[in-house]
C-alpha cells in the first residue's frame, strides 16, 4: 500500500526504464497510486499526489491543486517536493515565475543531499538566475555539478564534462571532460552523445577518429538531436568517418531543417539546386532558400538573391535580388558585397555609384579576404572607377588574389605584359597567361598572349582568340586588314 511505489512503478512503464515501454500498464500504476493517497497526510505521498496532479498520471491534470501539495511538502522539509516547487516557480508553473524563490527551494533541497536538486542548483548558478547578485557563477555551478555527478545525475554528467571542455568554473581539462561525456552518452542522454561525437571528431580529450564521431553522432541524431543530425549530414557528404552518401546526406540534412537547423536548411536546398543526394529541382530549392532566408542566413540570402539576379528557378529581379544582396550584407556576408557592387556598377535595381561600389569592396576585403573581392577592388583601382587610377594599388590586389583567382592572374598578366603599375616583364605575362588556359574564356587568353607576340605567331593567337569570341582580337585583326589595304 505505499503509493509512492506505485508511482515509480508508473514511471518505469512510462519511460521504459528496466522494463518495456507500457503507457497502459503505467496508467494502471498511477491510478492505484491516486487510489492509496486519498488524501496524503505524509510528505512522499503529498509529492506523490502533486506529481501525478501536474502530469495528469492516474488522475485529471490539476496543476493548481499538484503545487498546493508540493507546497505543503516542501514545507514540512521534503527535499523531492522542495526541489519540484522550485521548478514550478522557475518556470511559471501555476505561481509567477520568479528564480529566487526557485533558488531558495532548490537550496534547501540539495543541502539536504537530494542530488536532482544539485544539478537544479548548479544551472541556476550557471545562467546566473536566481543566485547572489543575479550573476553567472561558474565555480559554484561546477561546485553543484559535481556534487550532483557524483549521485549519478545524468544532466549533471553532461554539465560537468561541458565546463570541463571549456574551462568554465575549473581548468579545462579535455580528457576529463571526455569521461563525464562518456559517462552521460552511454545513458542515453543525446546532448552528451552529440558533445562526446565532437570530441572524437575534433580529437579534443580523445584521439581523433572520425569513425567513433559518426559512431555517436547516429545515436544522438537517432535520438532526434537536430545539431547531431546536421553534422551526420555534413559527415555523409563528406565521406568522413563513412563511406560518402549524398542520399544519406539529403535524408538527415532533411530530418534536421525539419527541426529548425539554420545550416540544414540552407543545404537542402542546395541539394535540390545541384541535384545532391536527390532529384533535381531549382522550385524546390527556391523555396527553401525563402526559408533559409526568412530566417536570417545571411548565405541563403545572397543565394537567393544571385537566383534573382540571374533568374535561375524564378522571374529575373534585379530589385528583389539586390534587396536579398541587402540583407545578406548586413548579416555579414561578404561575398554579398560583391554582388552589390555588381548591381551599382551596371545600375541593376538600383542607380550606377561608383563611390559605393569601392566602398563595398573595400569592406569586404577589410572583414574577409574573399579573393574575387580583392581582384574586383584592384580592377575598380586599375580603372579609376571611383578615384585617381592607382596602377600599383590595382597590381598588389591582383598579387593577393593571384593563383585563388583566374581572373586576377589574367589582370596581373595584363600588368605584366603592358608594364603598368609593375615593371614590364613578357616572360612571367606570358606564363601567367598560359596558367589559366581552359580556366576563363579562351579567347580573352589567347588575345593577351598574342599581345606578347609579333608577325605570324601574333596573328595566330589573333586569329584562335577570335575563333573563341574575343571581340577586341577581331577588332584588332579588322584593324590590321584596313591598314593592309
Amino acid at each position: 500500500g505505499h503509493a509512492a511505489a506505485y508511482v515509480d512503478l508508473g514511471d518505469f512503464h512510462q519511460k521504459g526504464f528496466g522494463v518495456p515501454s507500457d503507457p497502459v500498464k503505467a496508467e494502471t500504476y498511477y491510478r492505484s497510486a491516486v487510489n492509496f493517497l486519498g488524501v496524503p497526510d505524509t510528505p512522499d505521498d503529498q509529492v506523490a499526489l502533486g506529481y501525478c496532479l501536474f502530469y495528469g498520471y492516474g488522475t485529471p491534470k490539476d496543476l493548481t491543486a499538484a503545487v498546493e501539495w508540493l507546497r505543503v511538502a516542501a514545507e514540512l522539509g521534503n527535499p523531492a517536493g522542495q526541489r519540484n516547487l522550485g521548478i514550478c516557480y522557475y518556470h511559471g508553473h501555476v505561481v509567477n515565475q520568479d528564480h529566487d524563490q526557485a533558488v531558495m527551494w532548490f537550496r534547501r533541497a540539495a543541502e539536504q543531499g537530494y542530488a536532482h536538486a544539485q544539478n537544479n542548483l548548479g544551472e541556476c548558478y550557471f545562467f546566473g538566475k536566481g543566485v547572489e547578485g543575479g550573476a553567472k557563477d561558474c565555480v559554484q555551478a561546477v561546485k553543484w555539478f559535481r556534487r550532483a555527478a557524483d549521485w549519478g545525475i545524468h544532466e549533471a554528467f553532461n554539465w560537468l564534462a561541458h565546463c570541463l571542455y571549456y574551462g568554465e568554473g575549473i581548468e579545462r581539462n579535455y580528457e576529463e571532460s571526455v569521461y563525464w561525456y562518456m559517462a552521460a552518452a552511454e545513458k542515453g542522454k543525446e546532448v552528451a552523445q552529440f558533445n562526446l561525437a565532437n570530441c572524437y571528431y575534433n580529437g579534443n580529450g580523445v584521439k581523433k577518429d572520425y569513425s567513433m564521431a559518426v559512431h555517436w553522432y547516429t545515436k544522438s541524431a537517432e535520438n532526434g538531436y537536430v545539431s547531431a543530425q546536421d553534422s551526420l549530414a555534413e559527415c555523409f557528404a563528406e565521406g568522413r568517418g563513412v563511406a560518402k552518401n549524398l542520399e544519406a546526406a539529403f535524408d538527415w540534412y532533411l530530418k534536421a531543417a525539419q527541426g529548425n537547423s539554420d545550416n540544414s536548411t540552407y543545404n537542402v536546398a542546395m541539394c535540390y539546386l545541384h541535384g545532391h543526394g536527390t532529384q533535381k529541382s531549382v522550385e524546390k530549392a527556391i523555396e527553401w532558400l525563402k526559408i533559409a532566408a526568412d530566417h536570417h542566413i545571411a548565405r541563403a540570402q545572397h543565394r537567393l538573391g544571385q537566383c534573382l539576379y540571374q533568374g535561375i528557378g524564378v522571374a529575373r529581379d534585379f530589385e528583389r535580388a539586390r534587396h536579398y544582396f541587402d540583407l545578406a550584407a548586413l548579416n555579414g556576408h561578404t561575398l554579398a558585397n560583391d554582388a552589390l557592387a555588381r548591381c551599382f556598377y551596371y545600375a541593376h535595381g538600383v542607380q550606377r555609384n561608383h563611390l559605393v561600389i569601392e566602398r563595398l569592396l573595400r569592406e569586404a576585403s577589410f572583414f574577409d579576404a574573399n579573393p574575387m573581392t580583392i581582384n574586383n577592388l584592384g580592377w575598380c583601382l586599375y580603372m579609376g572607377i571611383s578615384r585617381p587610377r592607382d596602377v600599383k594599388a590595382a597590381v598588389l590586389r591582383f598579387f593577393d588574389a593571384n593563383l585563388r583567382v583566374p581572373r586576377a592572374t589574367h589582370n596581373l598578366a595584363t600588368c605584366f605584359a603592358s608594364g603598368v603599375g609593375v615593371d614590364r616583364n613578357i616572360k612571367e605575362a606570358e606564363r601567367l597567361f598560359r596558367s589559366v588556359i581552359g580556366t576563363l574564356q579562351g579567347g580573352d587568353i589567347k588575345f593577351g598572349i598574342s599581345r606578347l607576340k609579333e608577325g605570324l605567331e601574333e596573328r595566330q593567337w589573333l586569329e584562335g582568340a577570335a575563333s573563341e569570341g574575343s571581340t577586341n582580337a577581331c577588332i584588332v585583326l579588322g584593324s590590321k586588314a584596313v591598314d593592309s589595304e
